[in-house]
């Protein structure tokens, strides 16, 4: 009986004439989302991999320096793009793309790719999952928004109702069909992902359980909205009503609380401009924190101890590089100021992220792009790990050109001494970043797959209670 009634609404889908056209529009605006978004992934990996080798050449072939002009001189390192970021691009476009490595500051990513798009190019922003959390919805929609109510219209449902047809499986057998309809869709759509991802620059093993993480929870997410749809059209008696309910369901969990979330996290938690942030570190690092004195006690302590342990009276006398030993004294109380004031800055950002989903009513299409957000390597958590090992290594390589400025020098040296060559800066590794791990992105998103698993619940819960309260 489950067997005829499902071939039944599938042959009833598949005939519909909405089904057709909407099929063709999403396959159509697919393949062209895609072919952009794969043109602009390819040609962003061979630009990057091409500054990246020319900034290298540059920081080893700079020439015979003194080691901290030489530190001064600096080197960009790039963030690397996952190949599954061509189907959620998430905060690629406004972040930067390269943080600057120098000696005493922690800078940022800068050069988003934002700040050089034209506005012909912004059809590339639209990306391929904006048509499953926010499209595909709307084709349930208008497959599902009278497959129950019409057949109550027509009288059908009351003939279904005397021949045995209990209406938990005919709401059922409706969920299903529509579900099996929508990934004939995705089907075609999902095999030229696949091939796509294996043939982009970077593909590696790791990205194909991201993947299906991805399609496990956008199942879930159609899921839900299929659910709502066939339940809405067993308790509206009227076709137009239960559109009406879906469309307006629609208006305001995907295209509407989105944006308040995240306006209400900005008001509750402020972030202080760049001009502040910065500011306070300075005055920190000058004045010091509770308890440490200013930068000019701390030093004065920190000679008084270099004399002590040598038994010199001037640091001149001292048998090693003074200049690069107080350095690495002032950058290492200067690395712990600011990482005070990045662990708060970041920390905000952590709280602005659950507000937008607490603000947006626990919108599932939030949860549904956070999660492949994190699973493609463009969120916020993914951002701030680049930043963390970018950090760890600018300090170093500050350290290890310090290391070795401290034993090649004695007492107090001029700046314009030229003592480092070409050697001591091929001598410093390059980055390998190693992004956030499976496990660890997961962990991230345990407030979002809980919402996610809720809306099924609740969804699954209300086509149940539709069911009990069909009536022909």
């Amino acid at each position: 009986m489950m067997t005829a009634m499902l071939k039944k609404e599938m042959s009833s889908i598949i005939k519909d004439g909405r089904f057709r056209v909407l099929a063709l529009i999403i396959l159509l605006l697919s393949a062209s989302l895609l072919f952009v978004a794969t043109q602009k992934y390819s040609a962003n990996e061979q630009e990057r991999q091409a500054i990246d080798q020319a900034l290298r050449k540059q920081w080893e072939f700079q020439g015979d320096k003194n080691p901290h002009r030489g530190a001064h001189f600096g080197q960009y390192v790039l963030r690397p793009d996952n190949p599954i970021s061509i189907l959620e691009p998430g905060l690629t476009a406004v972040s930067g793309q390269a943080l600057y490595i120098e000696p005493h500051i922690r800078n940022v990513t800068r050069f988003s790719p934002a700040a050089d798009e034209t506005i012909a190019s912004r059809f590339a922003q639209l990306s391929p999952m904006l048509l499953l959390y926010a499209l595909l919805p709307l084709m349930l929609i208008a497959i599902t928004f009278n497959s129950v109510s019409l057949e109550r219209e027509q009288g059908t449902l009351r003939m279904m109702h005397a021949l045995g047809v209990s209406s938990g499986r005919l709401l059922l057998a409706k969920l299903l069909a529509s579900q099996f309809a929508i990934w004939m869709v995705l089907l075609p759509v999902g095999i030229v992902v696949g091939v796509l991802l294996s043939c982009l620059p970077g593909n590696h093993a790791g990205m194909w359980p991201r993947l299906g993480i991805t399609a496990v929870s956008y199942f879930a997410y159609l899921w839900i909205f299929g659910s709502l749809c066939v339940g809405a059209s067993a308790l509206f008696k009227r076709s137009r009503t239960s559109l009406i309910f879906m469309l307006l369901f629609w208006l305001v969990m995907v295209m509407t609380m989105p944006r308040v979330g995240t306006s209400i996290a900005a008001q509750l938690v402020q972030t202080p401009s760049a001009e502040e942030f910065w500011s306070d570190i300075k005055t920190d690092t000058d004045e010091g924190l509770p308890g440490d004195g200013n930068q000019t006690e701390r030093m004065k302590r920190f000679d008084a101890s270099l004399l002590k342990k040598y038994d010199v009276k001037s640091l001149d006398d001292l048998p090693l590089g003074v200049n690069a030993l107080r350095r690495l004294e002032r950058d290492g109380y200067g690395e712990r100021v600011q990482d005070v004031h990045f662990a708060a800055l970041w920390e905000k950002y952590r709280q602005q992220k659950s507000l937008a989903l607490l603000g947006s009513g626990f919108s599932p299409a939030v949860a549904i792009k956070n999660i492949a957000m994190a699973m493609a390597g463009t969120d916020l958590d993914t951002q701030h790990h680049f930043e963390s090992a970018a950090e760890k290594y600018r300090r170093e390589v500050n350290t290890l050109i310090d290391q070795w400025d401290i034993a090649n020098s004695q007492g107090i040296t001029s700046f314009d001494a030229k003592y480092a060559g070409n050697n001591v800066w091929q001598s410093v590794p390059k980055m390998k970043y190693i992004p956030p791990s499976l496990a660890q992105s997961i962990q991230n998103l345990l407030i979002d797959f809980s919402t996610v698993a809720a809306w099924l619940v609740a969804a699954t819960l209300f086509l149940m209670y539709a069911a009990r309260r069909l009536k022909p």
